[in-house]
C-alpha cells in the first residue's frame, strides 16, 4: 500500500467560556483551526474573541480580493528599468495596485501574502501577465520597443500551467515575445532546481527572457547558475544600502557583476536611491538599474513623458 501522511491544523474551543450550543462551538473551533493553519501544518489553536475578529477580517479581505480580481479594482504600475551609461529607459517592470470603490490604493505588501496563502496568487498572475502583454501589445503597434517584465510566484511557477498561459497570452496578444521578461526568485528556482529547469527550457521556447530576481539572498551555488537558462540577475536591494560606505559590499557586488557577465547575463541592480551608487555601479560596468533615484512605480500615462525617442523606432 502507500503511505499517506497528514499534519492536521487543530482548533480548540471550550464549552462553556467560548459558547453555550454545539453551533456556536464548532464554528469556535473552526475559527480557531484556520488561525492555526495560518502558521503551518501541524499546530494548535486556541478560540479567542480576538482570534476570531482576526478570521473575520482575513475572510473578508480575501472575499475582496476575490471581487478586485474578478472586477476591475486591480491596476498596473511600471517601474522604469534604465541603462547605467545612458541614462535611457530600456524597460519597465510591471507591477500591481489595487484601487478600491473609494479610491483607497492598496500596495502589494499588504494583499499579496494573502493572495499566496489562499491561493489566489495564481489568477491574480494570470491578470497581471495578460494586463502587462495587453500593455506590450499597444507599445509595439506604435512602434514603441520596451522590454516589459513581470513577476511570477513560486505557486505560479509550480501549477503546470504557466507554460501555456504564457504560450496562450502571446498567441492572443500578437506581440515579439522578447520583449517579455519573466522574473523569478532565487529561492523559488532553487527550491526544486531539476523541475525549474524544464521548465524555464519550456518557457524559453516560447521566446520571453527569464531573469532571476532577489539574487544573492538565497543559496544558488555557481554550478547551479551556470546550468539555469536565464538572460538576466537582478541584484537585491540589500546589497546597495552600504555600497558606497563599505569596502566589503562594494567588492560582493562587483564580484556579483563579474560572475554574472562571465556567464553572459545581463546585470540589473534593484534599490538605486541617489547619484553615489549610480555612479559606483557606472565603474563597476552594471548594465541596468531600477530604483527611486530615476523613478518610482508610475502609471503608463506617466511614463511616456519619461521615454527617449530611441524606444519609438529602434527594434533590437
Amino acid at each position: 500500500g502507500t503511505e499517506v501522511y497528514i499534519s492536521p491544523s487543530i482548533g480548540i474551543a471550550s464549552f462553556p467560556a467560548d459558547a453555550t450550543d454545539l453551533t456556536a462551538l464548532i464554528q469556535c473551533a473552526v475559527g480557531a483551526s484556520t488561525q492555526a493553519n495560518l502558521h503551518g501544518r501541524g499546530g494548535f489553536n486556541f478560540y479567542s474573541s480576538e482570534l476570531n475578529a482576526q478570521s473575520l477580517e482575513r475572510l473578508r479581505m480575501e472575499a475582496d480580493l476575490r471581487h478586485a480580481i474578478e472586477g476591475e479594482q486591480l491596476l498596473l504600475y511600471y517601474q522604469p528599468k534604465v541603462e547605467v551609461k545612458s541614462g535611457h529607459i530600456i524597460g519597465v517592470e510591471a507591477l500591481v495596485r489595487w484601487q478600491k470603490p473609494d479610491g483607497t490604493l492598496i500596495f502589494p505588501d499588504q494583499f499579496i501574502p494573502l493572495a499566496e496563502e489562499t491561493g489566489l496568487i495564481i489568477s491574480l498572475g494570470e491578470w497581471v501577465l495578460k494586463e502587462a502583454c495587453a500593455q506590450l501589445a499597444r507599445w509595439q503597434a506604435q512602434g514603441i520597443w520596451l522590454q516589459v517584465a513581470v513577476n511570477v510566484s513560486a505557486k505560479q511557477f509550480n501549477d503546470g500551467y504557466l507554460v501555456h498561459l504564457v504560450k496562450e497570452t502571446l498567441q492572443s496578444k500578437g506581440i515579439d515575445a522578447k520583449y517579455l521578461t519573466l522574473e523569478l526568485t532565487e529561492s523559488l528556482l532553487m527550491g526544486n532546481a531539476e523541475q525549474a529547469v524544464e521548465t524555464l527550457n519550456h518557457l524559453m521556447a516560447l521566446g520571453p527572457k527569464i531573469s532571476m530576481d532577489d539574487f544573492g539572498t538565497g543559496y544558488s551555488s555557481l554550478s547551479y547558475l551556470k546550468r539555469f537558462p536565464i538572460h538576466e540577475l537582478k541584484i537585491d536591494r540589500s546589497f546597495l544600502t552600504d555600497i558606497t560606505h563599505n569596502p566589503e559590499a562594494r567588492a560582493l557586488v562587483s564580484a556579483m557583476i563579474y560572475l554574472a557577465h562571465e556567464f553572459s547575463l545581463t546585470v540589473v541592480a534593484e534599490g538605486v536611491e541617489n547619484q553615489e551608487q549610480l555612479d559606483l555601479l557606472s565603474n563597476l560596468n552594471c548594465d541596468h538599474y531600477q530604483g527611486y533615484f530615476f523613478s518610482r512605480p508610475i502609471r503608463v500615462e506617466a511614463l511616456a513623458s519619461l521615454l527617449h525617442p530611441e524606444c519609438h523606432s529602434v527594434k533590437a
